[in-house]
C-alpha cells in the first residue's frame, strides 16, 4: 500500500535533548505547529514520573502554535529519560508525546 500521510502537527525537534555540564544553564525549546488541515489547541500538559525534579518546562501559546521551554533542574551529574504530554482538543489526534532526555555531565 502506498500512500501521502498528512502530518497532524509539525514538531521540532522531535526529541528535547538537554546537554551540557552541572553548572551551566542548559534549555531546549520544541515547537509545535498545527497543520492547517487538522487545528488543534493544546489543553493541558504533564510529565512522566520519571522527570520530577530533573527539569521544568512552561508552554507558551502562540498565534500559529506552541513553544514548549524545557530547563534542566538536575545540579548533579546523571542522566535522564521520559516523556511530556499535550493533550488536545482534536478527537483525530487527542495527545502529542514530547521525549526529554538529558545527559549532565
Amino acid at each position: 500500500m502506498k500512500g501521502k500521510v498528512d502530518e497532524f502537527a509539525e514538531v521540532a525537534p522531535s526529541t528535547a535533548v538537554l546537554k551540557g555540564k552541572t553548572d551551566e544553564s542548559i534549555e531546549v525549546t520544541v515547537t509545535v505547529q498545527p497543520d492547517k488541515k487538522y487545528p488543534f489547541k493544546i489543553v493541558e500538559s504533564y510529565m512522566e514520573k520519571s522527570l520530577e525534579g530533573k527539569i521544568e518546562y512552561k508552554m507558551i501559546t502562540l498565534e500559529n502554535g506552541y513553544v514548549l521551554q524545557i530547563k534542566n533542574s538536575l545540579h548533579t551529574a546523571g542522566q535522564y529519560f521520559g516523556r511530556i504530554f499535550l493533550k488536545t482538543d482534536s478527537p483525530d489526534n487527542p495527545e502529542i508525546t514530547i521525549p526529554v532526555t538529558g545527559r549532565i555531565g
